[in-house]
């Protein structure tokens, strides 16, 4: 089992490139993975990688606050999203969110995301460290795409998550501090709550939707 302090000291040793890295790949996954898999394993990366950044400015044990905020919240949208499945075959609904998300269409909004970033990153910088930068353009770019390409509501609260994600890492790179961070965990979590709530609300209308047609 992995202790804190072996955590602690493998978070320390990744370098900028290979966090980098881990940020690309959890947003690659959940760009091109439309249902749970990606809560369960985009989402603590993507925090594990925030978190790795935040240790360069921020107190160990409070930039893990990050991880277990991260963990948190893959598992509460990970299991909203197994219920609403369930329910949508229990009740035979066709899972019409997804039907316009083909591979194709998911590729071609990975490729925009990257052209986007890569353009935002070399036009505008700001006073943090330029790995930083790149990932705060990655997180809002891919954020904005999912809210704005989704037709599914847990897919659009993922990226409000990942949005917010980017401003709250640009943020405690100019403003770190233990009372930053606890606001913005607590932000994010009532946010999840928010998420699985309206996903609940919304599954749960669906029948009577499909009985008044």
């Amino acid at each position: 089992m992995v202790t804190f302090d072996q955590l602690l000291n493998l978070m320390q040793g990744l370098s900028p490139t290979i966090i980098l890295l881990m940020v690309a790949g959890s947003l690659a996954l959940v760009i091109l993975t439309p249902r749970g898999s990606a809560y369960l394993v985009a989402l603590p990366v993507l925090y594990l990688a925030l978190a790795a950044f935040d240790l360069k400015t921020l107190y160990a044990p409070v930039s893990l606050m990050r991880v277990a905020v991260g963990v948190t919240t893959s598992l509460s949208l990970a299991v909203t999203a197994w219920q609403r499945q369930r329910k949508q075959r229990r009740e035979e609904l066709a899972d019409v969110a997804y039907e316009h998300e083909g591979v194709l269409f998911r590729l071609l909004v990975l490729i925009l995301a990257g052209s986007l970033t890569y353009g935002l990153w070399q036009g505008e910088y700001f006073p943090v460290p330029e790995h930083l930068t790149l990932t705060f353009y990655a997180l809002v770019v891919v954020g904005a795409l999912l809210i704005l390409s989704s037709a599914d509501l847990m897919r659009k609260g993922l990226g409000l998550i990942i949005l917010l994600g980017g401003f709250e890492s640009l943020y405690l790179a100019l403003e770190p501090g233990l009372l930053v961070i606890t606001l913005i965990s607590v932000v994010d979590i009532l946010l999840v709550v928010a998420i699985a709530y309206l996903a609940a609300v919304w599954t749960k209308d669906e029948p009577q939707e499909e009985s008044e047609l």
